[in-house]
């Protein structure tokens, strides 16, 4: 044991004995602990530090100095930006978001806190009790009132969770009338987030968004300053000595005033082999799963939408394809329809899905890739809505006036000449991967508008057009 300490400690008056490398420390831990906005004792932060290795108290210390600790007042401050975005971004797509057609519920299951979130989500926001999923309110959403899901969590983390659950939530609500889905977070890793949306079923909006160098697996991370390379090779390596890096190996240094997320590094929440935590993580509070049986068994609204002849419905695999289809419907008056509308269904969904859709939309059609690979999934889907109940679309970039895009000032900067060199083919796909499918969020929507007012293929769009008010009229 090495030398030990007798002073005083305030904050616990009592006097303890420690070894050198934690009794040096201890002012900076009582100077790391103060600004946590969440009280903690410095007896029970030591006695954590005290389960790790001599030789790595060094280790423990950094965790707990890159803690990023999030209280009540971060919390609420996330989730009114998180809600802000939410209702920037219907306005510029305009979604009328309402108490009248908008339902908010908690993501997850019985190991989530999503619950306790959107209850803290109502009040910073000032929303209606009823507006929220429960016992009571769910009761709008079977009588086809609720056009608008709005999702909430605390934290998105691999997104693997996130992406399964809103797949089978789509699956439920989009035949019950639900057109618009949105995933709404405090937190979010920035991989997560694109893989919730990359199910293109969901827009997701996150406050607070973070990536690798903000956990353990970046060397880049501040949490290794003052390491060599080496030294932080060996850090990351000792890391599975203390439970590991948690859920999806993130490696997160994340925790909530009342739960810490299972992405954070095990060692700050396990309790296995008799490990004592620093941040509890709790579990048991249910989530929109709860709701699942009744809604499986909910059917649309008794009374079935009229034949109305100027209203049309497509269903389409993608959020992007859902955007080129609005702005076209924008372009060119609805079709010459009174109403038209456009649902993404994402690319995997279910002949289950796919069967509810005419309980929706009584006039509409399902948009399929003409070059989609999967020759089974096409004939499945022709088979169940008929010859009239589908249409075949191209690439969006293949609408387009691909001399004209290369050759504009609005997107040369874009392009690598050399490709276009080569082959037409490689060209065609490059461009649509830098403008509309590899471009962040904001960037593709301003492409695709960009490219829907003025370069479009007029010959290629006219087919499309023609084709949709061939199927409306049928």
């Amino acid at each position: 044991m090495a030398a030990l300490y007798s002073s005083q400690i305030s904050t616990t008056e009592i006097e303890l004995k420690y070894p050198i490398e934690i009794e040096k420390r201890l002012s900076d831990i009582e100077e790391v602990i103060s600004s946590w906005p969440t009280k903690k004792n410095l007896e029970d932060v030591v006695t954590w530090m005290l389960q790790f290795d001599n030789e790595d108290f060094d280790l423990a210390f950094r965790i707990i100095k890159n803690l990023n600790v999030i209280g009540p007042d971060e919390l609420n401050s996330a989730l009114a930006i998180s809600y802000s975005k939410l209702m920037r971004r219907a306005k510029a797509k305009k979604i009328n978001i309402s108490l009248k057609n908008t339902m908010f519920a908690a993501i997850g299951g019985a190991s989530k806190s999503g619950a306790m979130i959107a209850y803290n989500f109502r009040l910073i926001n000032e929303l209606a009790s009823a507006n929220f999923l429960d016992e009571d309110s769910i009761k709008f959403i079977e009588a086809g009132e609720i056009e608008n899901l709005v999702l909430v969590d605390d934290i998105i983390a691999t997104g693997d969770q996130s992406a399964k659950e809103l797949k089978e939530v789509a699956e439920l609500m989009i035949p019950l009338g639900v057109k618009n889905i949105f995933v709404l977070t405090a937190v979010g890793m920035k991989d997560g987030i694109k893989k919730v949306q990359e199910t293109e079923l969901a827009e997701v909006f996150s406050a607070l968004e973070y990536d690798e160098k903000d956990t353990l697996k970046s060397f880049d991370s501040r949490f290794y300053d003052g390491l060599s390379f080496q030294d932080r090779q060996d850090v990351f390596k000792k890391m599975s000595g203390y439970g590991g890096l948690g859920y999806g190996g993130i490696g997160a240094l994340i925790t909530f005033y009342y739960n810490t997320p299972n992405c954070t590094l095990q060692s700050v929440w396990g309790n296995r082999f008799g490990w004592i935590p620093l941040f509890n993580r709790v579990s048991g509070i249910t989530g929109i799963d709860k709701h699942y049986p009744k809604l499986e068994k909910s059917k649309p609204p008794k009374k079935p939408a009229p034949e109305d002849k100027s209203s049309f419905t497509v269903f389409v695999e993608g959020k992007t394809d859902e955007l080129f289809f609005d702005l076209l419907a924008e372009k060119y008056e609805n079709f010459g329809l009174k109403t038209f509308d456009t649902i993404s269904v994402g690319p995997l969904y279910s002949d289950k899905l796919l069967k509810s859709l005419g309980k929706l939309a009584k006039r509409f059609v399902i948009a399929l890739d003409k070059d989609d690979p999967r020759k089974s999934r096409i004939e499945s889907v022709q088979k169940i809505v008929g010859e009239d109940g589908y249409i075949e679309i191209e690439d969006i970039i293949k609408y387009a006036d691909i001399d004209a895009i290369i050759k504009s000032e609005e997107f040369s900067k874009y392009f690598e000449r050399e490709i276009f060199e080569v082959d037409e083919t490689i060209s065609t796909r490059h461009i649509e991967m830098r403008l509309i499918r590899k471009a962040p969020g904001s960037v593709r929507e301003r492409n695709l508008a960009i490219i829907v007012d003025k370069f479009l293929d007029e010959d290629k769009i006219k087919s499309l057009v023609d084709a949709i008010k061939s199927k409306a009229e049928k």
